[in-house]
């Protein structure tokens, strides 16, 4: 339906992913339950309503600084040629060095698109934040890496595969942690998560 010569604004959107730390969202989502309410000891359930809050993608600003690697693409989208049906699935691998300490929780994500030839927008965490914030895919609560404290050199790779059904969208990410330090004694700790979003 596009005219020869018509222009599709924005002319393509990439996916950014990256690994955080969120020490303060974590404390948010769990802080209460040990305030003792009305004197009643509630601490028990921090760890499931830390469970079910993180069961799916968590929307919500991470600072920069809490970036703990540079950013990777992972999709990019040509609006003017791709077909819809070519964006429901797919999966990327991803390597990142991590470069500051930090508590790893998980991936964060973005978009970014080019308006035109060199007006770009962007989500990030690095420019000023609009209302649709970062997508945070926290790891299992249950899991030994969530809150696993990392440094420079440390690496977190894996796998990330998403797939559209209807109004659901489904994220897979699976990998590892591997500690840069020579005299680590123990193997990296291996992740996997599968989250689900409604998009309604």
């Amino acid at each position: 339906w596009l005219a020869p010569e018509g222009v599709m604004i924005p002319s393509s959107c990439q996916i950014w992913l990256a690994p955080f730390s969120h020490s303060g969202l974590v404390e948010r989502m769990t802080g209460y339950w040990g305030t003792r309410p009305y004197g009643v000891d509630l601490s028990v359930l921090a760890y499931h309503a830390l469970d079910q809050h993180l069961s799916q993608p968590v929307i919500d600003i991470v600072p920069s600084d809490q970036i703990l690697a540079a950013p990777l693409q992972v999709f990019n989208l040509d609006c003017r040629r791709d077909e819809g049906d070519e964006t429901k699935q797919g999966e990327a691998q991803f390597s990142f060095e991590v470069n500051h300490e930090g508590c790893f929780h998980g991936l964060a994500a973005w978009f970014t698109c080019e308006l035109s030839p060199g007006v770009e927008f962007s989500t990030g965490p690095e420019v000023k934040q609009t209302h649709w914030e970062q997508t945070l895919l926290f790891m299992d609560p249950a899991s030994e890496v969530l809150d696993l404290h990392v440094g420079p050199g440390d690496k977190v790779s894996g796998r990330f595969r998403w797939l559209v059904n209807g109004y659901d969208l489904g994220v897979v990410v699976t990998g590892e942690v591997a500690s840069s330090e020579k005299q680590a004694q123990s193997a990296a700790l291996r992740f996997g998560r599968r989250l689900v979003l409604n998009v309604v």
